[in-house]
Parts: C-alpha cells; structure tokens; sequence
C-alpha cells in the first residue's frame, strides 16, 4: 500500500484490529483514528509515516498493542498515552521522537514489552516504571537520556532484558537491579557509568549477557559472578577497573566470550580461562599488566 492514511478510517467504529504494517505509507497519522475505541491492535509500523503521534490515540482504552516503530515520526510522546492502561506492547522504536519519556508511563501496570529504542529521547528514565511489575522488557537504547539509572526498577521483578546502552547516563549501577532474578540480558554500554559494579549482580542466575563496556566503572570485578552459570558474554572493555580478573568465572560451565581490555589497572594471568572450554578471551597487554598463553591471537597484544 502506498498514500496517506484516509481520516476517514476513523468512521469505522467497530473495527478491533488496525493493522497495516509494513507498507510504503505516508504522510501523518489522522487523530481521527482515536475514534476507534473498540481497536485493541493498531499497528503502524515499517511504513514512511511522519509528523507526530497523535495525543487522541490516548482514547483507546481497550488497545493491548501500539506498534509505531520503523517510521520517521517526530515530536514528543504524549502524555496521553499514559492512559491506555490495558496495554502490553507499545513499540515507537526507530523514528525520531524526542524530547522527555513521559512519567505517565509508568500508569501502564500491564506492560511487557516497552520499546522507545533508536530514537533522540533526553531527560531522566521516570522512575515510575518502578510500578510496571509485568514488564519484560525494556529497551530504551541509542537515544540521548541522561541522569541515573533509578534504583525503582529493581521493583519492576519479571524484567527479563534491560537494554539503555549508548545513552549518556553517569552516576552508579544500583544494587537493586539484584532483585531481577528474571534477567537474561543487561545492556549498560557506552554511558558515562561510574563507582563500582554491585556484587548483588551475582545473584542474577538467569543472566547471560553481561555488557557493561565503555563506561568509567572502577574497582574490582565482583568474585560473585562465579554464580552466574548460564553466563555466556561479559563485556567489561574500556572502563577503569582494576585488581585480578576472578579466578571464579572458571566455573562458568556457559562461558563463551569475555572482554576486559581497556581497563588499564587490571593485572595478573588470565591463561585459566582459555586453558579449558572453548572460550574467546579479549584484553590488552599492552596498556595493562594481564597475561595470557592462550587469548585470541587476533585480540591479543
């Protein structure tokens, strides 16, 4: 399909699923289509649409899923659409959103997916997603947020993947994201990150992905993480930590890729970790004081 999205869709009353994803459309989205207050799927995505989200989608309080993503929309996210509270998804991931993420979101307790990713969103991550205790996912990356990780999302218990990388946000990891037992995935890269990694990470035995690269963490590397069992990438490149890597990673039955180049203040022989499995080891022994007999050749020096 190719065009513009006819205001007079919003006529039709009883429709319950807008689908029309996919699609070469164009031009802005009605603010008719809040008229459609049966609709519980209404997907836009993978289309050329532009202009900014219409505030009246807000008035679709039976909608489960809002798909927007893959388009050029600009502008804010509306406040509004804090009042769609039986919603599960909502995608707005890959336009050029802006401004703050509204605090509003955070009324949306039936949330399971949120995906604002790979957009120019700035301001703070609300601390009131704290409250979405039924989401799973929650993906804000490669945008432009800034201030703390909030210490709030340790409530939010059925998280399963965090990923808020190549943002600029400083201050430390809290060490209530331990209370995440459902996480598999945690994705810090490439902020301005400081203090210490929380050793309740290593209570995170579902975790298989650890990548906290590129930030200004320091200390040592929490010996817990011998815990993590279905480990299989930590990535700890470029930051300032310091100390010998832990001889408990070992036990990492999953292990297949660890990182810690870059990190100028790390020493000691890290040849226990290659010598068995077959694992990919990266450091610098160039700019730190690590060894290895048996690190990739391609990685190593």
């Amino acid at each position: 399909l190719i065009g513009t999205i006819p205001s007079e869709l919003g006529n039709f009353a009883k429709v319950s699923w807008f689908q029309l994803w996919e699609n070469s459309l164009s031009g802005t989205i009605p603010s008719e289509l809040g008229k459609l207050t049966d609709v519980i799927r209404f997907e836009l995505s993978s289309n050329k649409l532009n202009g900014t989200i219409p505030s009246e989608l807000g008035n679709l309080s039976k909608m489960s899923s809002l798909f927007l993503s893959e388009n050029s929309l600009s502008g804010t996210i509306p406040s509004e659409l804090g009042k769609l509270t039986q919603i599960t998804d909502l995608a707005l991931s890959s336009n050029g959103l802006n401004g703050t993420i509204p605090s509003e979101l955070g009324n949306l307790i039936e949330m399971s997916k949120l995906d604002m990713g790979l957009n120019t969103l700035s301001g703070t991550i609300p601390s009131e997603f704290g409250k979405l205790t039924q989401m799973m996912h929650l993906w804000l990356y490669r945008n432009k947020l800034n201030g703390t990780i909030p210490s709030e999302l340790g409530n939010a218990v059925q998280l399963a993947t965090l990923y808020i990388d190549v943002n600029y946000l400083s201050g430390t990891i809290p060490s209530e994201l331990g209370r995440l037992t459902q996480l598999t995935d945690i994705h810090l890269s490439m902020n301005q990150l400081n203090g210490t990694i929380p050793s309740e990470l290593g209570y995170l035995m579902q975790l298989g992905q650890l990548s906290l690269d590129d930030n200004m963490l320091s200390g040592a590397i929490p010996s817990e993480f011998g815990n993590l069992t279905r480990m299989a990438v930590l990535n700890l490149e470029n930051n300032l930590l310091s100390g010998t890597v832990p001889s408990e990673l070992d036990l990492l039955p999953n292990l297949s890729l660890v990182n810690v180049s870059g990190n100028s203040q790390l020493s000691g022989n890290v040849s226990f970790l290659c010598e068995t499995g077959n694992r990919t080891i990266y450091i610098d022994d160039i700019i730190s004081n690590l060894s290895c007999s048996c690190c990739n050749p391609d990685f190593f020096g």
